[in-house]
């Protein structure tokens, strides 16, 4: 739909970014919402996008919500009342140098993944999460740093809070809510895992990452 070449201090805000009978999983196809990638017929490589401000915007019924690269990478990044929804996998990295993207009062609904980290650094503050039907995060490589702080999470179906495997985890302050006790909300491989403040009355499920052993640090959590 949209695709972003070599683009720098720019905004976009108070868009909806929908594609028709979104909801349906298997119109999809191989489409994207927002790509970024390098200039026509250029070969750079490193970041080719940043400064960038997504504002008030609702991203639906996409194969990929957000796609960050292929052939170049993005960074410093802001997403502000930005909802990803029915799509397969919300936001995603795939070259491994797109940092700081950072997510303010994000909404990840009825999604497969909601955002799949693959790298890179997403930091996200604030925000809710409902009916995603694989896991609202999902790891999915070495080299990266996820931090999610003060979202509300609702689980549904089979679905996890977080799952996969990569490298550092911080969660901060967040409330997750499963169907029962027994309920496996986070099932995951990391390095580094750290709790802080955490609110998850249903199981957790840590093991090591790429590097060996997992170090847990767990501090003022219920789980």
């Amino acid at each position: 739909a949209i695709w972003i070449r070599h683009m720098s201090a720019f905004s976009w805000s108070h868009l909806s970014i929908e594609k028709a009978n979104g909801s349906d999983f298997a119109q999809h196809g191989t489409s994207v919402g927002i790509q970024f990638d390098r200039a026509v017929d250029s070969l750079a490589g490193g970041t080719q996008n940043t400064g960038i401000t997504f504002d008030h915007m609702l991203i639906s019924g996409w194969f990929l919500g957000m796609l960050v690269g292929g052939s170049a990478s993005a960074s410093e990044i802001e997403c502000r009342n930005v909802t990803f929804s029915y799509c397969h996998t919300g936001w995603q990295p795939l070259t491994f140098n797109s940092l700081n993207f950072w997510f303010y009062n994000l909404g990840l609904l009825n999604n497969e993944i909601g955002l799949k980290i693959a790298g890179d650094s997403p930091h996200v503050i604030g925000g809710h999460t409902h009916g995603n039907t694989i896991a609202d995060f999902q790891l999915d490589g070495p080299f990266g740093i996820l931090t999610v702080d003060n979202v509300r999470a609702e689980l549904t179906g089979a679905g996890k809070f977080l799952t996969g495997s990569g490298d550092m985890v911080v969660l901060r302050q967040n409330v997750i809510t499963a169907p029962s006790q027994s309920y496996e909300a986070i099932v995951a491989d990391a390095a580094s895992f750290r709790l802080d403040n955490m609110y998850v009355p249903a199981k957790i499920r840590l093991g090591g990452g790429p590097w060996g052993p997992s170090v847990v640090t767990m501090m003022n959590s219920i789980v």
